[in-house]
């Protein structure tokens, strides 16, 4: 059972002390940790210090950068857990869009609004699409952080991910569709072009004017022809 107490320094400055030990040897060590407020917080502080010990919840202050982290996470995480494509786009992303901004920051001291500057800076410099891939990288990451116990909480959840405007895609004029069934002529994908888009330029039949034939409404590509429904060929 971890336990401790607190050590007035100054006027509402205080030192909590906690006694730990070693899992390892048993020996005795302590902990210390400054606070600034009046005693009752002082208190409450040490008491919530106690609980995440155990609970086995508490972070050791580590003044480790970003850069220290992501040096560790690439080496020891992303080099075995992904593929080397997808490694080396962690690691581009990280070192043009994330290190420069954040990578000399102390990680534990990282906040939600560093995060939301990193994007409104991004977003003057690359593609919403870009930036939104940076910030799934980063939540991985911190969410590794935490996990390890090298921060308390993944900052990156308490950021609204960025926004992807829709794209609208392009529409195929009809004056464009013979172009490019030119351009498809001879390729395996021509008669499924034939059939997708020939239907929407042949001329319409006029009300009650009889079909030619007796013919299947439906086709099947078969090489370089297609095949009626009563089995008649018509080259392609």
């Amino acid at each position: 059972m971890i336990k401790g107490h607190i050590r007035q320094r100054g006027e509402n400055s205080w030192a909590i002390v906690l006694d730990v030990r070693d899992p390892q040897t048993g020996a005795r060590r302590r902990k210390w940790h400054s606070f600034a407020g009046n005693k009752r917080d002082a208190q409450a502080y040490c008491a919530r210090l106690i609980t995440e010990m155990n609970d086995g919840a508490y972070v050791e202050t580590d003044r480790a950068s970003l850069n220290e982290f992501l040096d560790r996470w690439e080496r020891d995480w992303a080099a075995t857990n992904v593929s080397p494509k997808t490694a080396e786009r962690y690691s581009e992303l990280l070192r043009m869009h994330v290190r420069p901004a954040l990578g000399n920051k102390r990680m534990q001291a990282i906040r939600a609004e560093d995060l939301n500057r990193l994007y409104a800076q991004l977003h003057e410099k690359i593609a919403p699409r870009t930036i939104k891939h940076v910030h799934r990288l980063l939540h991985r990451v911190f969410g590794h952080a935490a996990k390890w116990h090298a921060i308390k909480h993944n900052v990156v959840a308490l950021v609204d991910s960025p926004k992807v405007p829709p794209t609208e895609a392009a529409v195929l004029q009809a004056t464009e569709i013979p172009q490019m069934f030119a351009a498809l002529r001879g390729r395996e994908f021509y008669p499924i072009a034939v059939l997708a888009l020939g239907h929407r330029t042949a001329p319409r039949r006029t009300a009650g004017a009889p079909l030619a034939g007796r013919r299947s409404r439906w086709w099947q590509p078969s090489g370089r022809t297609l095949v009626g429904g009563d089995r008649q060929r018509f080259a392609i």
